[in-house]
């Protein structure tokens, strides 16, 4: 019975394996949706961290736009203790996705949204004038950063990889 539980394990891990490099299973084998799930959580490579690490870039360029309209709008202590919680946790975000996506692409998708973030809140809550030029430019800034990480490989590396 012990053994069985081995082999059985083993048959997980394989399919784990499987999974986290894209192979196609074997003829005849089926993967269970628990099986899926624990490759989710326990296969680093897969394509659901990565977009995990690009979440907090998205979200980092969240935080960036609340920093930036801070550094404007401050005027008491609070709005400026919102302003630096803003700083902190937007550049914490940053470099927690930068240790496993390419720097360069992860910066430029950050900064290319904080800036579309920046111009469309102040439009939006600050009664900025909207020019239709402005809105174009936005619109190309955000097809180019898109682009930009359409074609983006994305090769995860941690620091222990690269030593």
């Amino acid at each position: 019975m012990f053994t069985h539980g081995l082999v059985r394990e083993k048959t997980h891990m394989r399919t784990y394996s499987r999974i986290c490099t894209r192979r196609e299973k074997s003829p005849g084998e089926s993967i269970s949706c628990e099986t899926t799930i624990r490759a989710f959580l326990y296969c680093p490579k897969t394509e659901r961290v990565k977009n995990m690490k690009w979440g907090l870039v998205v979200l980092a360029a969240v935080f960036e736009v609340v920093w930036v309209i801070g550094l404007k709008h401050a005027d008491s202590a609070l709005t400026w203790s919102s302003t630096i919680v803003g700083i902190i946790i937007s550049f914490y975000l940053l470099i927690k996705a930068t240790n496993s996506l390419p720097v360069g692409t992860v910066y430029a998708v950050f900064t290319g949204l904080g800036t579309a973030g920046t111009v469309l809140s102040e439009i939006l809550l600050f009664k900025e004038q909207a020019d239709p030029v402005k809105i174009v430019l936005i619109g190309v800034l955000l097809i180019g950063v898109i682009g930009l990480k359409l074609v983006t490989q994305d090769t995860p590396e941690t620091k222990e990889e690269k030593s």
